[in-house]
């Protein structure tokens, strides 16, 4: 858009004989489309130049100006102000086209109108302009999104479908009468169906395979370098479910579709990257079941990074953390001999063991942050609790016995089974899927289609091959419920993170006092990421049994009786889950 309206402001540029002088502030359309026409012919000859290519971008220019060229007056700004994600650009120029009625299969073209085929033309031989450079390794991702989202528009083109309709697995198979005995025979039925308003134009398979092969190559590329910007070219990709079932076709004809793997395969990768961008999106269900926990936690660990002074960021993270260890029911006698007398399974409460799997996996979340959490985002914060004189007081011998009798009395009110369920079990749909195996769908895509280029032998033929037409039922199969579908975060209300399907809650103190509620979380976080044997869980534990047992003089009645309670809470919060406190309070004391 920038580059057109440059165009636009040179003085050779041609206007109209009253303002050729004059100072254009807002551009018409057609003056756009012009600049796009100039563009093509001054890169025309520049593509061609020594050194071009390691300036990729007039090759993306002069295709997205070819496209202009083609495009009815109205559409040029469409694709103009949507072009920092070019999936949703050319999904919404197509949407926009559809919406307007300006694509048609025959006749004169005029200023508000495009023949579809020249369209799908443009589409490809943009595509086929962009391709050597997204192929490049060393060339910027948004190339490979740019080429995806031409290869995907063309599909959509040559679908004869209406765009911006209902997903199904199948093109049009609408067909003009003089066509009919060319393409199908006299006992076939060949009713068409209301979404199925244009002619499939011709090569729709290898449009497909050419898409499948640049949406892999954009996929394994975002997952190699795991960029934000990767995630939202394939979120927006997933998010496009007509494109995408176009793409996956109707597959097995033995799989019933409710139990086809490879909705299963879509969902997961969607979820894989729609955490990274919006992590509330995590209390979707069907986001979250798609998930390795330790991917979760990582994405929330994200999010808690870009916004250490949101409580909700805590209260995610430590919700989705779940209780340091799990019940020794839920581990082999092995493991649980091999723990017996380890130095930090005995700051446990009784019954409790840690999982020390979890921390050698390579994917587990702390491996990074074990370097600068605890200096920088996990120490002991007291502000706004104690007085900075009251806040250096340590437990005498007298206060060291009174908390620990309080403590004692308050672990033995807790029965054994009131502990916080662990997502680690507790959650039997978190499936651990591989990039392979999550790529799988596309794969096989590429391989059927290639076989079957071999085994027709006549792919190079421009005409329709003559096919057997699907049953109307089954080209009347919608998948939109199989597919993923964008959420506004916006809609997620505190109340959904609340109620979750985890046991795991989060403590239950003052709105008054959230500093209290955060030291809480910080203990239990350090355990996580550091061990329970940790001096800086000790000291976190000690600190809370202080203000519990606290009597300042600066404050109320009233604030201190809720201060103590709140601090009572955090405490038998820690405990449920599997911090033995009073353990913890005499660490290094006696």
């Amino acid at each position: 858009s920038g580059m057109l309206e440059d165009v636009c402001h040179r003085p050779d540029f041609p206007r109209g004989k009253d303002n050729a002088h004059d100072e254009i502030e807002e551009f018409p359309f057609n003056n756009k489309k012009r600049a796009a026409e100039e563009l093509c012919r001054l890169l025309c000859k520049a593509r061609t130049g020594s050194g071009v290519n390691i300036f990729p971008r007039i090759h993306l220019i002069y295709a997205l100006c070819r496209i202009v060229e083609d495009l009815p007056l109205e559409a040029v700004d469409v694709l103009a102000v949507t072009e920092d994600n070019p999936i949703i650009a050319i999904k919404e120029l197509l949407h926009f086209l559809e919406d307007k009625k300006m694509l048609i299969e025959t006749g004169d073209t005029s200023d508000d109108k495009v023949l579809v085929a020249l369209l799908e033309y443009s589409f490809f031989k943009a595509a086929e302009i962009i391709k050597p450079i997204s192929l490049s390794p060393n060339t910027d991702i948004d190339y490979s999104a740019w080429l995806v989202a031409l290869r995907l528009g063309s599909l959509l083109l040559k679908s004869g479908i209406k765009i911006g309709q209902s997903a199904v697995l199948h093109p049009s198979y609408k067909v003009n009468e003089e066509n009919m005995n060319d393409l199908f025979s006299q006992e076939q039925e060949t009713t068409h169906l209301p979404h199925e308003i244009r002619e499939r134009l011709p090569k729709f398979e290898e449009t497909r395979l050419q898409a499948a092969e640049a949406t892999l190559a954009l996929f394994e590329k975002a997952d190699d370098i795991g960029c934000g910007r990767g995630s939202a070219f394939i979120t927006s990709i997933l998010e496009w479910s007509q494109a995408v079932a176009l793409l996956a076709g109707p597959g097995k004809k033995a799989v019933p579709l409710n139990v086809d793997s490879r909705w299963k395969l879509i969902q997961a990768l969607y979820a894989r990257h729609i955490i990274k961008l919006k992590p509330r999106q995590l209390q979707d269900h069907k986001v979250h079941e798609k998930l390795d926990r330790n991917m979760i936690v990582d994405s929330l660990a994200l999010a808690f990074e870009k916004e250490p002074e949101n409580i909700y960021c805590w209260r995610r993270l430590v919700r989705e953390l779940g209780p340091v260890g799990i019940p020794v029911k839920y581990r082999n006698p092995v493991e649980v001999k091999q723990c017996e007398s380890c130095d930090e399974c005995k700051f446990l409460r009784a019954g409790f063991q840690v999982n020390h799997g979890n921390k050698q996996e390579k994917s587990w979340w702390g491996h990074q942050r074990k370097s600068w959490w605890l200096p920088h985002v996990l120490r002991n914060s007291r502000e706004r609790i104690l007085s900075s004189k009251e806040r250096t007081v340590e437990l005498n011998s007298k206060e060291l016995s009174s908390v620990l009798e309080k403590l004692m009395e308050l672990n033995e009110s807790i029965p054994s089974t009131e502990y916080a369920a662990s997502p680690s079990f507790a959650s039997d749909n978190v499936h651990k899927l591989s990039r392979d195996r999550l790529f799988t769908w596309l794969r096989r895509i590429i391989k059927c289609s290639k076989k079957e280029k071999v085994n027709k032998g006549d792919h190079q033929n421009k005409k329709i091959d003559v096919v057997k037409i699907p049953s109307l039922e089954s080209r009347n199969i919608l998948v939109n419920d199989m597919l993923p579908v964008s959420c506004d975060e916006s809609h997620i209300t505190e109340q959904d993170l609340v109620e979750n399907s985890f046991e795991a809650k989060v403590v239950q103190v003052s709105d008054k006092e959230p500093a209290l509620e955060i030291q809480c979380y910080k203990v239990l976080i350090t355990a996580h990421l550091y061990g329970a044997n940790h001096m800086a869980v000790a000291e976190g534990v000690r600190y809370l049994a202080h203000v519990m047992e606290n009597n300042a003089h600066s404050m109320n009645e009233m604030k201190i009786l809720r201060i103590k309670r709140d601090a009572r809470e955090c405490l038998r919060w820690l405990f449920i889950h599997g911090l033995d406190t009073v353990r913890l309070v005499q660490h290094n004391l006696l």
